[in-house]
């Protein structure tokens, strides 16, 4: 190991001379190499020099070539230039051309459009009349079908009646057919006519057969709260096919006249042609009634109705009195018809309307009305033109009925009104879609006149774009022609700069040889001078080998030395950590061991627990089983003890309740007998225990008259015992003693009670008896006189009294009978005015004022209801707050102008409505102006706006208001004062 150590040492001297050497060499061959590299910086950059110089004449030839090229693409290019510029200018007067053309067809298609549009906003006007006139119609007819449902106009008896008739299933009330009102058909024009000709008939129920309702009538079962009349047709049958054969050949075509429908115009003409009339137009009135009540007078009124049969079955009207038949008065002067003809009965019943008003005869006159009357003897009914009618007996009915009141009007009404819908309906959609097809063809010309206008702007933008090209192709030639200037320039330029390049390209050439040949020089030096660096760097590189593999040998001895030291070294420590090792093993055995024994005794332990647990458990379970049925024992003993204790309350309850009863019986009885007792003691001087002592009773007078035979021998010595005692006589017949038979009665109760009711009725008989007798005495012949004078006194007064009250009961009745005409005429008025301008004021909608109780129209209270426009209808209390107020002016405005006034005060009125709403409560207003002045407190401004002079009222000191005029008139449009600017001008 020291040997190899020595020989390395050696090694190290040797090397260290040779690398000496080496460090000579290196420095010198480096100093060549920086000459060598400063050689060929200057080879390089004469190199560069004259490779620039090279590009530099390349890209002068070449770019002597492209501007040559150049000038011959301009020369090219601005000869086309100028053959294209004609064309360019040709376009551009066809694009202007056609410019002109696309706007005129702009122009025409614009005006269509406008008259399109004036078109559409006409039909759409037309079209918002017709569905404000739908919904004056439609809640005309929720009024009239409300009036309907409600049966408004029959009786309460009528009503109940056929509420019957349309839920049982059986007699009488399936033999009910209806009303005659419901029964028979009339045209709306004859409505009125037909309900004054029917009178009080229009209520009486159709029956197929009269015996079924006859027994229920007599069975005693009958609750009827009206008087209902009724009529049976089981006895017409023969007459009806009588009558048909009659009318064969003048009625053929009867049947297609009466069911001719409104929507049916060829049917509809035959009935005009067979009526001898001209149907009036939709809208034209609702009633006789109501033309009687419009026009005030029976002159305007015009009937044309005329019955087209010249004979007729004599039938029998079912009010005729007496069997014979009434006349037939066809062809008569002054006759109409007979006024079946203004019915038509159904198909089930033909006869119907022949039986009620065969005895009734429409006449034009109330004057031929009175001469037939008198000709017929009373046996026919007469209904003038104008409403008029003459019973039998002479008596005549006058005057107007309301048309929701009458039911045939209102039916007749109800069905004009669906049918008159429909046609809204039709015509509505027809302007729907003929609006549609304006729409239409207004988007179609809108359409086009886009792709008008769209051509418009693209011709303008062909234009603009030619004039556009055309400016830019003269901008192109002169930039053209310019540049071939420059062009013709700057190739003189380049020859002289390509000339000048070669001398300079000639000179750096010989630069650069010069510079070869020096390089050439030392880089041969260089080589030698490597070369023998070479040698000696493998002769260093031979002795670093062989030093290399002595220190590589000294090295591995080294390390095994190192290597046998840690061995040893581990082996000493593995063994001591083995020992260690043992020991913990020892001490883990000896503790599992230990502990290994106390889980056994643990487990044992265990087990004893769980078997005294187990047999706990067993002992738990059966005293948890007693004790549940101990407990369930012991409840249904408490529910039963419960049980018995409510049934022990309950008695203990009925028996204080019992005992209580006798208490009260007991003390009434105590009463009873204090106050009997008392009433003996002052009318009859007698004390009741005297009587008792004496052995008086009651009950041995009962037996004793019990026993008696005569009556009449009772009544006889009851009356004398009263006289007797009324005269105070002091002979009293002997007293009947209590007996055992009188013990008896008292022991049985039913024979007791039985015994003291007839005993209290016979007192009572006695009582009644001597107050009637009174006090018998000398005057009594006096206060008789006294008492007749004062009869004949208050006899002539009560007579006095009794006229004038029947005096004021005329009086207030014939008050009451112009007070209801005046207010019904008022009320039609105003209920007329009202539902003009609740349309005015809501833009359309309907409402109306109804009457509660039509008997009693003084007292009835009026309902309101009203239907905005798009909601339904309903009454005013359900309306919101600008709705309620709306309609509340439409109902003062309308009692208003019922009773004009030169003033009317509005105080905040539109405090609760919007701009829109006041918009037209001011148009409503404006149309009052004529006749009245309007004074309204307002704080809203549009309600200012439309005002003739305006009043404010300022506070411009606490507590000292002052007033403010302005008229409009003396403002100009900016807001300033004429009379001020005048003033101002003239200064």
């Amino acid at each position: 190991f020291e040997r190899r150590r020595t020989m390395l040492l050696s090694g190290d001297d040797q090397a260290g001379g040779i690398q000496q050497v080496l460090a000579e060499s290196r420095d010198n061959i480096e100093a060549a190499r920086h000459q060598l590299m400063q050689q060929v910086r200057i080879n390089s950059e004469a190199a560069s020099a004259l490779s620039n110089l090279r590009t530099k004449h390349q890209a002068a030839v070449q770019k002597r070539q492209q501007l040559e090229i150049q000038a011959e693409e301009l020369d090219a290019e601005i000869q086309k230039l100028n053959d294209e510029l004609p064309a360019i200018e040709q376009s551009m007067l066809q694009a202007q051309q056609d410019l002109v053309a696309v706007e005129n067809n702009a122009d025409n298609l614009i005006r269509n459009r406008e008259q399109l549009v004036t078109e559409q906003n006409q039909s759409q006007k037309s079209l918002a009349e017709l569905r404000e006139n739908r919904s004056a119609q439609i809640a005309r007819r929720a009024v009239l079908e409300d009036l309907e449902d409600r049966q408004e106009g029959f009786g309460i008896g009528v009503r109940e009646i056929l509420r019957r008739a349309e839920e049982a299933d059986s007699e009488p009330w399936n033999l009910i057919c209806g009303s005659v009102a419901d029964l028979l058909d009339v045209d709306m024009e004859h409505a009125a006519l037909l309900e004054v000709a029917l009178s009080g008939r229009a209520q009486l129920l159709v029956v197929t057969r009269l015996k079924p309702l006859i027994d229920y009538l007599n069975s005693g079962r009958c609750r009827i709260t009206d008087r209902v009349g009724f009529i049976s047709i089981e006895h017409t049958d023969e007459a009806n096919r009588d009558l048909q054969q009659l009318r064969g050949s003048l009625r053929r075509d009867d049947d297609d006249v009466w069911a001719a429908k409104d929507s049916d115009s060829e049917t509809a003409q035959q009935a005009d042609s067979w009526w001898g009339r001209k149907k009036p137009g939709r809208g034209d009135g609702d009633s006789i009634e109501r033309m009687l009540a419009a026009s005030g007078s029976s002159e305007s009124l015009q009937v044309t109705w005329v019955d087209p049969r010249t004979e007729s079955a004599v039938v029998r009207s079912v009010f005729s009195q007496g069997d014979k038949a009434p006349p037939l008065l066809f062809g008569q002067k002054g006759i109409v018809g007979r006024a079946d003809g203004l019915a038509r009965p159904p198909q089930s019943m033909p006869g119907l309307a022949s039986h009620l008003l065969a005895d009734t005869w429409v006449v034009e006159t109330l004057a031929d009305a009175l001469r037939l009357h008198a000709a017929t003897g009373g046996q026919c009914r007469f209904v003038t033109l104008q409403g008029e009618l003459i019973e039998n007996d002479g008596t005549l009915f006058a005057g107007t009925v309301r048309n929701e009141s009458a039911l045939l009007s209102r039916k007749s009404e109800l069905r004009r009104l669906r049918n008159e819908l429909h046609r809204l309906e039709h015509e509505i959609a027809q302007r729907e879609l003929s609006l549609r097809s304006l729409g239409q063809n207004i988007s179609t010309t809108d359409e086009r006149l886009n792709t008008t206008r769209a051509q418009v702007n693209q011709s303008s933008a062909r234009c603009r774009e030619t004039e556009k090209a055309l400016s830019e192709h003269r901008r192109v030639m002169k930039e053209s022609q310019r540049q071939s200037d420059l062009l013709t320039v700057q190739q003189q330029k380049l020859s002289d700069e390509i000339t000048e390049l070669l001398s300079q390209i000639d000179e750096a050439e010989q630069q650069h040889q010069s510079g070869e040949d020096l390089l050439q020089q030392r880089q041969q030096l260089i080589a030698e001078m490597t070369a023998q660096l070479a040698e000696r760097q493998h002769e260093l590189e031979a002795i670093e080998r062989d030093r290399t593999a002595a220190s590589l040998e000294l090295t591995r001895s080294e390390e095994r030395l190192l290597g046998l030291q840690e061995a040893v070294e581990r082996v000493r420590e593995d063994l001591e950590q083995r020992q260690l090792q043992q020991q913990e093993a020892d001490r883990r055995l000896h503790s599992a061991a230990e502990r290994q024994r106390d889980l056994l005794i643990a487990r044992l332990n265990s087990s004893a627990e769980i078997a005294e647990l187990s047999v706990s458990d067993e002992q738990l379970a059966t005293e948890v089983h007693l004790r549940s049925s101990t407990r369930n024992r012991l409840r249904a003993n408490r529910n039963a003890a419960t049980a018995a204790e409510t049934q022990l309350r309950e008695t203990l309850r009925l028996h204080e309740s019992r005992h209580h009863e006798v208490e009260l019986q007991v003390r009434g009885i105590d009463h009873q007998l204090s106050t009997t007792a008392d009433r003996i003691r002052e009318e009859f001087q007698l004390e009741v225990r005297e009587a008792v002592a004496q052995g008086r009773s009651a009950i041995a007078v009962w037996l004793q008259r019990q026993n008696s035979d005569s009556s009449e021998s009772d009544s006889e010595s009851e009356s004398e015992s009263v006289l007797k005692m009324a005269a105070g006589t002091a002979s009293a017949p002997a007293p009947i003693l209590f007996d055992e038979a009188a013990q008896a009665i008292v022991a049985d109760t039913d024979q007791y009670t039985e015994m003291r009711t007839e005993i209290d009725r016979r007192v009572e008989r006695l009582r009644r008896q001597l107050k009637k007798l009174g006090n018998s005495g000398s005057e009594s012949l006096d206060n008789l006189i006294e008492l007749e004078t004062r009869f004949q006194r208050l006899h002539m007064q009560l007579t006095d009294l009794e006229s004038a009250r029947d005096t004021l009961r005329d009086i207030v009745r014939r008050i009451n009978v112009e007070s209801k005409r005046m207010f019904l005429e008022s009320f039609e008025t105003i209920r007329g005015y009202f539902r003009e301008l609740f349309r005015k004021l809501f833009g359309g909608g309907e409402a109306d004022l109804i009457l509660e109780d039509l008997e009693d129209v003084l007292e009835c209270s009026i309902d309101v209801v009203a239907r905005p426009p798009g909601k339904e209808l309903r009454s005013i209390s359900l309306l919101s707050g600008g709705e309620k107020t709306l309609t509340a002016v439409a109902l003062l405005l309308s009692i208003f102008r019922s009773r004009t006034s030169p003033f009317c005060i509005l105080d905040e009125v539109d405090a609760a409505l919007d701009d829109a709403n006041i918009g037209r409560f001011v148009n409503v207003l404006r149309e009052f102006q004529q006749n009245t002045q309007f004074i309204m407190i307002t704080h809203r401004k549009p309600t200012m706006a439309v005002t003739d002079v305006l009043y404010g009222v300022t506070m411009e000191e606490s507590g000292i208001s002052r007033r403010l005029s302005l008229r409009f008139e003396d403002v100009d449009e900016h807001g300033n004062f004429i009379a001020a600017a005048k003033k101002s001008r003239a200064a």
